[in-house]
């Protein structure tokens, strides 16, 4: 507080971003609960018969999402790739979970 920064206040924690509303004037922050947005992810498994020397997903344990690894090698041009992918979705999550901060000057 001494520097003019607040960390945490009532159960929220609070980071600084520059430039996130663009040229909206009015809107001078946001607040939201974790609960505010859904996503949902999922790994799409290889069909069989796939070339790869590894696929499989890794899961976070504490939220649940989920990307997948694709480890192959092109014989053609001597490369290996290994991918990362992500099949997400988002929405709405619970709509009063969010609140624009505006001006009223």
């Amino acid at each position: 507080l001494s520097e003019g920064r607040v960390m945490r206040a009532l159960g929220f924690d609070f980071h600084e971003v520059n430039n996130v509303f663009g040229s909206v004037n009015s809107v001078m922050g946001l607040l939201a609960h974790a609960s505010a947005i859904a996503i949902a992810m999922r790994y799409l498994e290889p069909q069989k018969g796939n070339t790869y020397s590894d696929a499989r997903s890794i899961s976070d344990p504490d939220t649940g999402l989920t990307i997948g690894l694709r480890d192959h090698f092109d014989n053609n041009t001597g490369t290996r790739y290994v991918n990362l992918e992500a099949n997400y979705g988002y929405s709405v999550g619970l709509s009063n979970g969010a609140r624009l901060i505006k001006r009223t000057d």
